[in-house]
């Protein structure tokens, strides 16, 4: 009998403290219950919080996917900026390119986000033609600045009359660190080897005194993914 009316009283208290958290909250009923009874180590769950991405500036020269949110290249007074609209992240200043700085409107841009950060693509524009005449990919490896590099380097080609820029270019590679390789880029790449000033220039590359720069050869690029899937 003391057995039976123990489970009674014990009954008796768990369907009032259900009956009380139903009042309450029904997330809190669910931990009560499972604390009286000592039969589950549950935790409240955890709420997703999303992410409200801010407005992307109409004027931008480019915008590209983040790893939450666009990134967007302004230019403001001649200074030029990457913006992510993405709350709370720093945008970084952008130290553009020679010929970008000296006639930018012979520039266009692209840009593309990796595990090294987000890149740009200065693309420049020859002055009687729209074929490019000089390829700059940028880099913000510290998270404050985008510095760039050349990836066109020695002879370029001619198609009736009309340059068409290098057989072979400097290809940005990530690698979870920053790394050039040659590869061709006009069909008569299958027939000739790349200029030796190229070959010089592919390696992994790093920011020292101020510029975007070869710190060293690398390897073995084969597990390396580019971070544009296209070059021009």
């Amino acid at each position: 009998m003391a057995n039976a009316s123990t489970s009674s009283r014990l009954g008796d208290g768990l369907l009032g403290a259900a009956v009380g958290c139903g009042l309450i909250v029904s997330g809190a009923c669910s931990g009560q219950v499972s604390g009286a009874s000592q039969t589950s180590t549950s935790t409240p769950d955890e709420v997703a919080v999303a992410v409200v991405c801010g407005a992307v500036d109409d004027a931008a020269l480019a915008v590209f996917d983040g790893a939450t949110c666009p990134w967007a290249l302004l230019s403001s007074d001649g200074e030029l900026r990457l913006v992510s609209s993405t709350p709370g992240v720093a945008g970084l200043s952008v130290e553009a390119p020679r010929p970008c700085a000296e006639a930018p409107g012979r520039c266009r841009w692209e840009g593309a986000t990796s595990s090294v950060g987000p890149g740009l693509l200065a693309i420049v524009e020859g002055p009687e033609s729209e074929h490019p005449v000089e390829v700059w990919f940028g880099a913000g490896l510290d998270g404050e600045r985008v510095l760039f590099a050349e990836l066109w380097w020695g002879e370029r080609s001619v198609i009736d009359h009309t340059e068409v820029g290098p057989i072979h270019t400097l290809t940005p590679l990530d690698c979870g660190a920053l790394v050039f390789s040659v590869e061709g880029r006009l069909p008569e790449a299958a027939g000739g080897e790349p200029d030796p000033a190229l070959l010089e220039r592919a390696g992994a590359y790093g920011f020292e005194g101020g510029a975007l720069v070869r710190t060293g050869p690398v390897a073995d690029a084969s597990t390396c993914e580019p971070i544009f899937p296209a070059l021009p």
